[in-house]
């Protein structure tokens, strides 16, 4: 099966937001990249730096939602849609806007979707697709790790997210984020998700921009380095350090 996976960017004014890459990159579509089966041939999208390939033919296009990105969401399914390509929506915004959801998708995801992935592909394979799947708080230890792989680098910025917990213990009436049904427990991933020799990799194969011409002359350009430059350059030698530290703390060959 083909499936492309897709995070919509945002109009603003009338007008389709594109940058040059995300400042701080969305885990989503790594993370439920992983879940499917290894037979998938995936295709992975976000459209704030990329452009969608309407020349090729996908079974299926799972989309990720968090606000007005839904918009764009919804023009992108009719059209693949109309190609015959199957549509399943999720994300914070598919709640919210159940009805028009279940209007605009072939199907809808409420909850985290790796519990069910592998069977959201074998309905689509099976032409069974249901019009809702529903899993909160599903068992998250032993995720695989991310599929940044499938990630072009040029378009992943300064900081790349890691995810060590999900869930909160709390149950406070002003949140709209964790349902009252997740807060019976907190799901921790495994330690054994971060090794010393993965995250390694993992930070020089992401060639940090503070290494590139350009983004050291943008990081000196700044009053804080005009105002005191020692501190500045002590400032940033701390925080190259720091990273590095990091980035011995990634699963091992996340970036393969």
């Amino acid at each position: 099966m083909r499936a492309i996976l897709i995070d919509p960017s945002f109009y603003h004014n009338g007008t389709l937001l594109k940058f040059r890459r995300v400042g701080y990159f969305p885990l989503t579509l790594p993370r439920l990249a992983a879940c499917f089966p290894p037979e998938t041939d995936l295709t992975l999208i976000h459209e704030k730096c990329q452009e969608i390939p309407w020349g090729e033919r996908f079974d299926a296009a799972f989309f990720t939602t968090m606000g007005s990105n839904l918009v764009r969401a919804i023009d992108i399914s009719q059209k693949f849609r109309a190609m015959g390509t199957k549509t399943i929506v999720g994300g914070f915004s598919a709640r919210p806007f159940l009805a028009l959801c279940h209007e605009s998708f072939d199907s809808v995801v409420l909850g985290d979707a790796e519990g069910f992935i592998p069977r959201l592909v074998d309905d689509i394979s099976r032409a069974t697709l249901q019009p809702e799947y529903q899993d909160f708080a599903p068992a998250i230890t032993h995720l695989p790790p991310p599929r940044f792989n499938l990630v072009p680098s040029h378009i992943i910025g300064d900081m790349f997210p890691l995810e060590a917990s999900r869930g909160c213990p709390n149950s406070c009436d002003f949140c709209r984020l964790t349902p009252k049904i997740l807060t019976d427990s907190m799901s921790l991933f495994q330690p054994k998700h971060f090794s010393p020799e993965g995250l390694t990799k993992a930070y020089w194969n992401f060639n940090t921009r503070l290494l590139r011409w350009r983004s050291i002359v943008r990081r000196f350009l700044t009053p804080a380095f005009l105002k005191n430059p020692i501190g500045y350059m002590i400032l940033l030698i701390t925080n190259f350090l720091a990273r590095d530290v990091v980035a011995r703390r990634l699963p091992p060959g996340m970036y393969e």
